[in-house]
């Protein structure tokens, strides 16, 4: 598939402006990880050891406590598993129950990302 300029620079963008309003979010992540020694980006396995389903997730991690990230290489849509717990998706402003896969709908210009309600 080729992609166009015009489709690279928007997607560039929409990437670059996230990462500006998560700024506040990364610092407090940063230095929490100072203190902690905990990894900023880490496999689910390490923040749900009991959950076995997390041992085999390859494609998505958090960053920091509250965010996970599953990225969309390929088309607009992926399976996303979600730990026990509730998850929002707040572009799309839908709650999930963990403890369930999803078909999570992202197109390659947006991060697919959900935030666990018990750390936000």
């Amino acid at each position: 598939m080729l992609i166009s300029q015009d489709f690279t620079t928007t997607i560039f963008r929409s990437y670059a402006e996230l990462r500006m309003r998560l700024i506040p979010y990364i610092y407090s992540a940063w230095w929490m990880m100072s203190q902690s020694g905990v990894p900023f980006i880490r496999p689910l396995i390490m923040d749900y050891p009991g959950d076995p389903a997390t041992c085999g997730v390859d494609d998505q991690y958090f960053f920091g406590d509250a965010l996970m990230i599953a990225p969309v290489l390929e088309g607009t849509k992926r399976q996303i598993y979600l730990p026990e717990g509730e998850w929002t998706d707040f572009r799309a402003e839908e709650v999930y129950q963990g403890g369930q896969t999803i078909a999570y709908t992202a197109p390659l210009e947006r991060l697919a990302h959900v935030e666990h309600e018990d750390l936000a």
